[in-house]
């Protein structure tokens, strides 16, 4: 179906093809980038949130730390409890120890307002506490054997019937023998640590999770925290499923107190806002090959313009109409060959006009000859070689084609019947190297001429005709590459002419035929070799002769002889 269409359509397909091509693959490229991009950094502003959340964690940590070490550092918090843990006091003294130890206890908690209550306990099970809240102070989840193993260590932990606050433990050692002598506790509020999730949701739409080593949630800003995946603190995954959900995942390096930050970032809400990215670059690359196939519509239309007025004119001579010309607005080659058309055109209608009033047989020779030399179909079928050249961007070899077309079209329009025997064989090589670009190297030329007749006068296109019918009739049929040997020299007193070829041949009856049917107007086959026999005859009294010789499956060779002292050589 695309072998119909007209050149233009077929640029405009390539184009609008290619500029398509590079749209997508131009859509493509900037769409990975731009996910890649996106996404790397909302990932990075989430780890640096979530490192900022980090430190202020550890801060808040480190206060919690604090506060219990300077407790258990205080001389008389060291002093009493060892008294409590080695004397059977009265209830009075005791009385004196606990409001002494919530005094201190009392000075470390009253400005944090965090804090709930701030207990010691003696290793008699003696606990002294402050407190802030209703709840009052609970006594601690660890056993005093997990305290003692830790060795002072601060261990933390939720409370366990209360989900609002968190615990926070160690032993107290002697600061002489570095022995156990009781235990602080601290309970702090989990708004202490949930209000800064919050901050963090605010900022970046994310869930924000601080977990223990088991994966336990401590507090969350989700609504509903949910269940994390398992093995979260240990999985390399990118993003994992919460509550039926995807998020991208961030897990953080482990804090002092065991905690871990995890934090999840909504991939709906990446994706939703990488949809708006894509719906802008899908809409510009639309727009842009759009505004790219109107470009490529307009800029085709005006450069192939040219050539359809040609083919247009083109079909109107092979319609008989010579009165046809074609506009022409542009001063380039295809304008050059618009203006030789216009010229041949203008020429061959006078021509015909003038054969047809003077009735001549010569003259009719004559007609046969114009109408071969400018035979419209040659002519068509440069112009689609031209065109060929074209889509191609053959611009150099579009230059020679034209110019040595131009040159075949002024040679036709020529004024006057004769020509030098070097002019018409610039001819016949014009019209060869034009038919170079049609068949390659399947034809193959040899030229023997005679320097000595080129400036000798012969009949204009005398010898461009039986070249065109050799290679026409036959070696355009040969399957295989061919040979095409054109000869010209001087032997005893006359020129001898010799156009072969070992194409297809023609068979004994094909060639009776041909000779018989020369002074037929109306015979249509061989009219390049009719056109020659006539003209031979009429130009030198019959003292000119052509011969054919032909073998089928072998070749042909169409010889013509004319004696030298008919001809004159033009002078230098």
């Amino acid at each position: 179906m695309m072998k119909q269409w007209g050149f233009r359509n077929k640029l405009i397909l390539g184009f609008g093809v290619l500029v398509a091509i590079v749209g997508i693959v131009l859509t493509v490229g900037l769409n990975y980038y731009f996910t890649s991009t996106y996404k790397t950094r909302a990932q990075q502003h989430m780890y640096e949130v979530s490192s900022m959340a980090e430190e202020s964690y550890e801060i808040k940590i480190q206060k919690i730390k604090r506060i219990t070490q300077d407790i258990l550092s205080n001389s008389s918090i060291q002093s009493n409890l060892k008294r409590l843990n080695r004397e059977q006091m009265t209830p009075y003294k005791k009385n004196i120890i606990e409001n002494q130890v919530k005094k201190i206890l009392s000075e470390q908690i009253l400005f944090e307002e965090h804090i709930s209550s701030l207990s010691v306990t003696s290793k008699t099970d003696l606990t002294i506490s402050v407190s802030k809240s209703v709840l009052g102070h609970r006594k601690s989840t660890f056993l005093t054997e997990e305290l003692n193993k830790a060795n002072g260590s601060l261990l933390w932990s939720q409370v366990s019937d209360d989900s609002q606050r968190v615990e926070a433990s160690r032993a107290i050692l002697d600061l002489e023998t570095m022995t156990p002598i009781g235990y602080v506790t601290i309970m702090c509020e989990k708004e202490y640590f949930g209000n800064l999730l919050n901050d963090i949701s605010g900022m970046n739409a994310s869930l924000g999770f601080l977990v223990d080593q088991e994966g336990t949630v401590i507090c969350s800003n989700a609504a509903e925290a949910g269940i994390l995946p398992e093995n979260i603190l240990k999985t390399d995954k990118e993003i994992v499923s919460h509550n039926g959900q995807d998020y991208y995942l961030y897990v953080g390096k482990e804090m002092d107190n065991s905690w871990t930050l995890v934090m999840l970032l909504s991939a709906a809400l990446i994706e939703g806002e990488l949809g708006d990215i894509r719906g802008i670059l899908i809409l510009i690359t639309v727009v842009c090959v759009a505004a790219g196939i109107f470009m490529i519509i307009v800029i085709t239309g005006h450069m192939t313009r040219p050539l359809r007025d040609l083919r247009d004119g083109m079909e109107s001579m092979v319609a008989a109409d010579f009165a046809t010309r074609i506009e022409v607005k542009n001063q380039d080659e295809l304008g050059r060959l618009g203006l030789q058309f216009n010229h041949m055109a203008e020429s061959i209608e006078n021509l015909i006009d003038q054969v047809y009033q003077m009735g001549i047989l010569q003259k009719e020779a004559e007609i046969e000859l114009l109408k071969m030399q400018i035979n419209p179909h040659f002519l068509y079928n440069t112009l689609d070689v031209i065109n060929w050249m074209a889509r191609t961007g053959m611009q150099e070899e579009i230059v020679e084609v034209t110019t040595a077309l131009a040159y075949l079209l002024r040679a036709a329009i020529k004024q006057g019947n004769f020509v030098t025997v070097e002019e018409e064989m610039t001819s016949v090589k014009n019209y060869l190297y034009i038919q170079k670009y049609r068949f390659g190297e399947k034809i193959q030329v040899e030229y023997q001429i005679d320097n000595e007749l080129m400036r000798y006068i012969i009949p204009n296109f005398i010898l461009q005709p039986l070249v065109e019918n050799a290679i026409i009739h036959g070696l355009e049929p040969k399957i295989e590459t061919g040979m095409l040997r054109i000869t010209l020299k001087m032997c005893d007193g006359m020129l001898f002419g010799s156009v072969l070829d070992d194409g297809v041949g023609m068979s004994e009856e094909q060639i009776q035929e041909i000779y018989e049917m020369s002074e037929n107007k109306d015979y249509r086959n061989h009219i390049g070799v009719r056109n020659v026999l006539l003209r031979l005859k009429n130009y030198y009294n019959g003292q000119a002769v052509l011969k054919i010789w032909s073998s089928v499956n072998k070749g042909t060779e169409v010889k013509f002889t004319i004696p030298l002292d008919l001809l004159t050589a033009k002078k230098e």
